[in-house]
């Protein structure tokens, strides 16, 4: 067995989960296996024939327990064992009893569109004999910029049985209460409060999901039965007192639960009413009204002291660097923060270290840049301005090398394939080796004898080096496209510097079924409304082969938007808009 680096196998491949690690394995290389119960090989020939060295156990929670101890008897005193559900105590002393390396994770969230696990929350409970194997799964997951939280299974079905028990209990009797009264959904729905909207937005997105999954967690949650005791009976005694119109009562409980939460009180306050906020300018934006009193200031502050800073591609004179220098006033641009990647970039984001984002989104010659389509689609920033920028790149040697004696070449991929045909002409036996920025690129040349670099003509200001070629790129009219997200208006730009081009707007939508014309029917809606379409991409949602988002640009000008946008949710699955924006060079 190679301790640096396992094999996975995955019990329950085939469902949305398993499905969702495979390919986060596969993406980093491990070699990983899957079964199901409509595999043609046995559970035992698939524990026991593969070198198998992680087998994780991604199934229904009420059959997790029987699956382990049929495992417990094919594995080895070699393979570890892992469960993945929403309950730990019983897959934990499951998995101790067949007395081989174990340990469980619960991931916190579904599968997401992006096929990354960017921001979301994973807790594992450590178990026995299996320390290098957790610590493997851990770090894959933090390179995939995951969180990574620690507890005893006591202890997480404990806050279980309140973050999901009870919230999920609520949610079901919420509206079975909403039912049972027999008033008009619909009524409800027009004459609710922003905050009221909330929170039947909430027990809609539970009532959406899988009523077996979401059974198993009320039910095989051994502490669920004791919060809800509890919950019955601080409920009865509310009801009690509202019953009795005893308004003195009812402001002890009510300030009672206040102190309870003490600072988590307001805090609550402040960060609902931005999030309330929010959605009230998407319902606006939705009907193509303009919110001017979108409070921006107070979005810009949700998280830390940090997050009014602004995400770039660093290092210093990268082209991402340099764009923004351009397109920012000079006070705007102190605020920039670097990250060495765009996924890093959109992971600071989602911590609260910046709250606004500016990085590549398309290339002239290269096309769309894929890492920052797929942060924008899965997150909440609109796209609020794109600014266009010749591209020039020059091509950079140590000032003792000569231009026969290049043997390498560095640089970013989008830059590699931007000079392409210079580099098949000019230099084709040399090695090409791609780096995270150009300004990385600058330093690997530096340091590595008979190499090139290229990278912005900037760079000129580093010692000992100099440029062979100013422009190497496959054409004069090379240009790269960069979005500024944020959730207020782009402002600050350094007019002096840029002009505006025109206006543009940008959409998503998702077709959950692969069905004949589903594409097609989408486009002639486009069509019928004289919506002209300047750019179409699939991406891939992560969750399968075939199933794709697909991210479209479109001339800002739409009739009758809000009736346009009703058809389209009545023909997608899921579909956002990105924002209408101007475009600047």
């Amino acid at each position: 067995m190679n301790k640096n680096n396992f094999s996975i196998g995955i019990i329950g491949g085939k469902g949305i989960m398993g499905k969702f690690f495979e390919s986060v394995f596969l993406r980093y290389g491990i070699k990983t296996f899957v079964w199901s119960r409509k595999s043609e090989e046995s559970l035992e020939s698939f524990c026991t024939t593969k070198n198998i060295d992680i087998i994780i156990v991604s199934v229904s929670i009420d059959v997790t327990e029987k699956i382990i101890a049929e495992i417990g008897t094919y594995i080895s005193d070699n393979q570890c064992i892992c469960d993945v559900t929403s309950v730990k105590i019983g897959p934990m002393n499951a998995m101790q009893k067949i007395g081989k390396p174990y340990f469980g994770m619960h991931p916190m969230f579904a599968p997401p569109l992006s096929g990354k696990m960017d921001g979301q929350n994973v807790i594992f409970c450590s178990g026995k004999n299996s320390q290098k194997q957790e610590a493997f799964i851990k770090n894959i997951f933090e390179k995939d910029n995951s969180h990574i939280l620690e507890s005893t299974a006591q202890e997480h079905d404990e806050i279980m049985s309140i973050v999901q028990g009870l919230s999920h209990f609520f949610d079901i009797t919420f509206v079975q209460t909403l039912r049972a009264r027999g008033l008009n959904l619909e009524k409800i729905f027009a004459s609710r409060s922003p905050a009221y909207a909330l929170k039947l937005m909430l027990s809609g997105r539970t009532l959406y999901q899988d009523s077996e999954l979401y059974g198993n967690i009320q039910i095989q949650n051994s502490q669920n039965i004791k919060t809800l005791e509890t919950f019955f009976t601080e409920a009865q005694k509310l009801f009690t007192t509202i019953k009795n119109k005893d308004l003195n009562s009812f402001n002890q409980i009510f300030n009672a639960q206040t102190k309870f939460l003490g600072k988590y009180a307001k805090r609550s306050q402040d960060e609902s009413d931005i999030i309330i906020d929010y959605l009230a300018n998407r319902i606006l934006s939705k009907k193509g009204v303009e919110n001017n009193n979108y409070n921006c200031n107070a979005l810009q502050n949700i998280t830390t002291n940090k997050n009014n800073s602004l995400g770039v591609l660093g290092p210093k004179n990268t082209f991402s660097y340099l764009a923004a220098y351009q397109f920012f006033t000079p006070e705007k641009f102190t605020k920039i923060r670097l990250y060495p990647t765009i996924a890093s970039i959109f992971s600071a984001y989602n911590k609260g270290e910046i709250s606004e984002i500016f990085v590549p989104v398309e290339n002239f010659l290269h096309g769309s840049v894929a890492e920052s389509l797929d942060g924008i689609c899965a997150g909440n920033l609109p796209i609020q301005a794109v600014y266009e920028m010749k591209i020039s790149p020059a091509f950079f040697v140590q000032e003792s090398t000569k231009k026969e004696d290049i043997k390498e070449i560095f640089s970013h991929s989008q830059a590699l394939a931007q000079c392409s045909n210079f580099i098949e002409t000019q230099y084709p036996n040399a090695v090409i080796t791609p780096t995270s920025s150009t300004a990385e690129a600058m330093r690997f040349m530096q340091k590595t004898i008979n190499s090139a670099a290229i990278a912005p003509k900037e760079q000129l200001e580093l010692k000992n080096v100099k440029i062979l070629y100013k422009n190497c790129a496959n054409t004069d009219e090379n240009a790269t496209r960069f979005a500024h997200i944020a959730h207020c208006e782009t402002t600050e730009l350094n007019m002096s510097t840029i002009q505006k081009k025109l206006k543009e707007g940008a959409l998503v939508f998702y077709l959950e079924k692969d069905a004949p014309g589903n594409l097609e029917s989408v486009l002639h809606l486009f069509t019928k409304n004289k919506i002209n379409l300047t750019k179409i991409e699939s991406r891939p949602t992560g969750k399968g082969f075939g199933e794709y988002l697909f991210f479209i640009t479109y001339e800002y000008q739409i009739e009758e938007k809000n009736n346009f946008l009703t058809q389209l949710e009545q023909i997608t699955s899921e579909y956002k808009l990105l924002g209408e924006y101007n475009i600047y060079k």
